[in-house]
Order: C-alpha cells, then sequence, then structure tokens
C-alpha cells in the first residue's frame, strides 16, 4: 500500500504515513486492478469488480445450507422403515437446490465449491428419490 500524497510505501498496519503524516483510511483492495476500496465497498469503483469476499462467504453458506438439508434428511426425515415421508423430507429438497445453486454460481475456493456441489447434489437427489418413491 501507497501514501496517496506522497507515494511512500506504507506498511500493511500503518496508522499514518512515516513521511508525510498523512492519515490512512482503513479499507481493502481490488484483487482484480489493485485499487483501493473502502472497508464497507463490494464493488471496486475503479474497475467495478465485484469483490471476492462475498463470493468466498457464499460458498459457507452453501455448506451451511448443506449441513442444515443433511440434517432435515438424515436425522429429521421419515421413518426409512415404514417408508413414511414427512415435512422434513420435502423441506429437504429446496435447502439442497439453494446449497446447489449458490455453490455452482458463486466463486470460490475450488475445493470447496466441489465438496459443496457434491454433497448438495446427492441431497437434492436423495431427497426426490425418497419422497417419489
Amino acid at each position: 500500500m501507497f501514501c496517496k500524497k506522497c507515494g511512500t510505501q506504507l506498511e500493511v498496519d500503518a496508522v499514518e504515513c512515516s513521511n508525510c503524516e498523512t492519515s490512512v483510511q482503513p479499507g481493502k483492495f481490488c484483487q482484480k486492478c489493485g485499487g483501493t476500496m473502502p472497508a464497507d465497498a463490494t464493488v471496486c469503483g475503479s474497475c467495478n469488480t465485484r469483490s471476492a469476499v462475498k463470493s468466498h462467504q457464499m460458498q459457507w453458506v452453501a455448506l451451511g445450507l448443506n449441513f442444515v438439508a443433511f440434517i432435515f434428511f438424515g436425522i429429521l426425515g421419515g421413518d426409512y422403515a415404514t417408508y413414511e415421508v414427512n415435512f422434513f423430507d420435502w423441506l429437504t429438497i429446496p435447502t439442497a437446490l439453494a446449497a446447489l445453486i449458490l455453490a455452482a454460481v458463486f466463486k470460490g475456493h475450488i475445493v470447496l465449491k466441489i465438496i459443496n456441489i457434491i454433497i448438495a447434489a446427492f441431497l437434492f437427489i436423495g431427497a426426490i428419490g425418497w419422497v417419489l418413491m
């Protein structure tokens, strides 16, 4: 990071420039163009790129939805001995579908993305198969 006023390279945790004593505003940097962004910004003002933090967070949301769908289907679901379908089996379908869509659409760590897609697909297909059986 560089000082906006004099161009001196700053430390990562600098509060002010060591050369001209200009205060440094806390913020983040665009991963595409390297431009400075306000800490609460989700889109870069220079190149209009959406912040990658949002995409990575959505992969964790998808993982959470997968966990909820697993609880619905595996633990709260119908009685597998008597083939009874209940409300939670039906609730698994939209939950797993939402996790599948989030995992497929948003960028993130590739391993987490693949894991989310596989788990959501198995839960979605399994729930549909169980409900229609």
